[in-house]
């Protein structure tokens, strides 16, 4: 059996002094790990739809506040990487128009795979005090965000890809009071700006076959070409297709 839910569903949080990264960790393989393995290898060209990518500076007191500009520069370079990220594995990958007509379409996807997210969060990842956890859904992992069978057709595509995520910048007053903090030896130190992304692969039933789950504490920063090419590569790593 290839590895790619594998390692999505038994890697390990894993935690260092001055940073975090980790990916989804769930209680074991899926029963139809198999079939949706199968299915979403026959992807061949894909639609990815407009990243919901936020940047937001982050002030030595935790308030956030969202820079249009780096948003729109992160979410540049995510698309960038994904391109080559498809295009070395032979997938063709067409992007969204932002002026597409199916607006509406997009916006209610997006809207219920925020909603499928955070009940795969909820029921099937195991965290520390997650009560919440439902054996049956990990034993049949059967997640939908609906048909979207006329987006796909539409675009002439047989897969869509869905990517969220938010960075967070420290300001300068932020980085210094977490130098002071970690020279406090009765703090416990201050965790840099938190990076987070999210990708989903569906086909056109609307079906979850693949999703995957990265954040990092201090050590990316998305409005960087290399450090976004470095932190999407790791991010794909274990994209399904044959060899997962």
């Amino acid at each position: 059996m290839s590895s790619g839910w594998k390692k999505l569903f038994l890697c390990l949080l894993m935690l260092s002094l001055f940073s975090l990264t980790a990916c989804a960790t769930s209680g074991g393989i899926p029963s139809n790990y198999d079939e949706r393995a199968a299915r979403a290898a026959e992807l061949q060209s894909i639609l990815l739809l407009t990243p919901d990518v936020k940047v937001n500076s982050l002030s030595a007191g935790d308030v956030k506040e969202e820079i249009p500009e780096w948003s729109e520069q992160a979410r540049q370079l995510v698309i960038e990487t994904v391109q080559a990220e498809m295009a070395a594995r032979g997938r063709k990958l067409k992007i969204l128009d932002p002026k597409t007509r199916y607006r509406k379409t997009v916006d209610d996807v997006k809207d219920l795979h925020l909603a499928v997210m955070s009940s795969i969060y909820e029921h099937t990842l195991y965290e520390p005090g997650n009560l919440n956890i439902f054996p049956e859904r990990i034993a049949h992992f059967d997640y939908s965000v609906g048909s979207v069978e006329k987006l796909l057709k539409a675009y002439r595509v047989d897969g869509m890809l869905i990517i969220r995520g938010e960075d967070n910048i420290s300001t300068s007053g932020r980085k210094a009071l977490g130098v002071v903090s970690y020279l406090n030896p009765f703090s416990q130190g201050q965790l840099g700006g938190m990076t987070f992304l999210e990708a989903t692969l569906t086909d056109a039933s609307g079906d979850v076959l693949w999703f995957v789950i990265k954040w990092n504490a201090g050590d990316y920063d998305l409005r960087d070409s290399e450090e976004a090419v470095r932190f999407v590569h790791d991010m794909f790593a274990d994209f399904e297709g044959g060899d997962l």
